[in-house]
């Protein structure tokens, strides 16, 4: 009995310790984000010209959960929605400005990215970029430093969770 009892503390030990190790660094499985890697990205979803798309970005703070849902047409945004997460289910959809909008776009997204890059607040910047159109689909905004400290709750991230492309009219 003292065996069993032993083998599965053991057990539950190692599972532990590789839940923490996967959890604690499941950002690092994606690339570094970069200026060269942001460029060429870029690059392949203008050359690929896409005007005509909805998608579903998903942005996440140690406080606060939402969802952006825009439609692109001919490259102009006719529609678009914000809601929030309350724990249990998305809040109803509450209408965006363009401006506002417009930063959760793909052209939008790759200009976080290239702020973020540029500003060089954050220690730590992944991307996962989509290949066929190209465009950011997953980005981690590690903790921003100041004074040689991480602030707290400056985590971000940033997901396309549904992204469809409309066909030409």
């Amino acid at each position: 009995m003292r065996k069993i009892l032993l083998f599965l503390l053991a057990g539950i030990a190692i599972l532990a310790l590789f839940f923490i190790g996967f959890f604690a660094n499941r950002e690092k499985r994606y690339p570094e984000a970069t200026i060269p890697l942001l460029n060429a990205a870029e690059t392949q979803w203008y050359n690929a010209g896409v005007a005509h798309y909805r998608l579903v970005v998903e942005v996440e703070f140690s406080t606060e959960r939402r969802r952006h849902a825009i439609i692109v047409q001919n490259g102009q945004i006719t529609e678009a929605t914000l809601s929030y997460w309350d724990g249990r289910t998305w809040g109803e959809p509450i209408l965006m400005g363009l401006e506002q909008a417009a930063l959760y776009t793909v052209p939008g997204l790759f200009n976080t990215l290239r702020d973020e890059l540029n500003q060089a607040l954050r220690e730590d910047l992944r991307v996962d970029m989509n290949t066929d159109p190209a465009y950011p689909r997953y980005m981690y905004l590690g903790p921003v430093w100041q004074d040689g400290e991480p602030m707290n709750e400056s985590e971000a991230r940033i997901s396309v969770a549904e992204f469809e492309l409309f066909p030409l009219p």
